[in-house]
């Protein structure tokens, strides 16, 4: 068989194997495809997929690294590297990676997501909301960004613009206990207590056991001037732990 052919053949197999999640497998089939093709854009990309995937970011670095020398254009290459640097928390080096891809691709949604999660790790909340705004144009149904922008917006003090944020969220997934609790506490920090216990009764509807909403409502009961009540929360708390 001919080099590529063989190249091919063991591109597929690993293939085969990543699709069901056997990856250092899927590893060894893609080093027998860059053995005769070292620079294979697809088994080095497929490889970096790989080692992502178990936990080896470093190396998945190094497979991406060397598409980019040979192609600084390939966006698929920067996204992945930008995702690497990001799950090992160095958002500052993931960051330029996310520009890169959406320098060519303003509204590529997952490198938007990225780079406003990178963003928001090291309190540049300004920037990541820029981010979730533009997503936003593009999915405005989205309510996992109305949440991550709530938050941003609640990180800068902003917690009227961060309850609109979450008003939004909820609106389009009304079980979503993390939006209800998060709005709470936007609401405390308003001084808005009765807002903010009608949010947090909703989680524990939603879960019973989650010991933030309880304590947070024993606060705003207590700043309602409600001891007897924010005792009880209290001591329910107490009980979880």
């Amino acid at each position: 068989m001919a080099a590529e052919g063989q190249v091919a053949q063991a591109i597929r197999h690993g293939l085969e194997m990543a699709a069901i999640g056997r990856w250092e497998e899927a590893i060894s089939w893609y080093d027998r495809a860059l053995a005769i093709d070292r620079y294979s854009r697809e088994a080095l990309f497929s490889k970096g997929v790989a080692l992502i995937n178990i936990i080896r970011y470093e190396d998945a670095v190094r497979a991406l690294d060397v598409i980019l020398t040979r192609d600084p254009d390939d966006t698929e290459a920067w996204l992945h590297r930008g995702i690497c640097f990001l799950f090992m928390g160095r958002y500052s080096k993931a960051i330029p990676c996310f520009d890169q891809v959406l320098a060519k691709d303003p509204d590529n949604v997952t490198a938007l997501n990225h780079k406003a999660a990178s963003l928001a790790e090291i309190s540049r909340h300004a920037e990541a909301i820029a981010c979730f705004d533009r997503i936003l144009t593009v999915r405005p149904q989205d309510a996992n960004t109305w949440f991550n922008r709530g938050s941003s917006l609640d990180a800068l003090g902003k917690n009227e613009d961060a309850v609109r944020s979450f008003h939004r969220a909820i609106a389009l997934d009304p079980n979503d206990a993390d939006s209800w609790f998060e709005m709470g506490n936007s609401y405390q920090k308003l001084k808005k207590h009765r807002e903010a216990i009608r949010c947090y009764d909703k989680v524990i509807a939603l879960e019973p056991f989650h010991i933030d909403s309880v304590s947070q409502k024993g606060k705003s009961l207590q700043a309602l001037g409600r001891h007897e009540e924010a005792d009880v929360q209290f001591k329910k708390a107490e009980g979880m732990l």
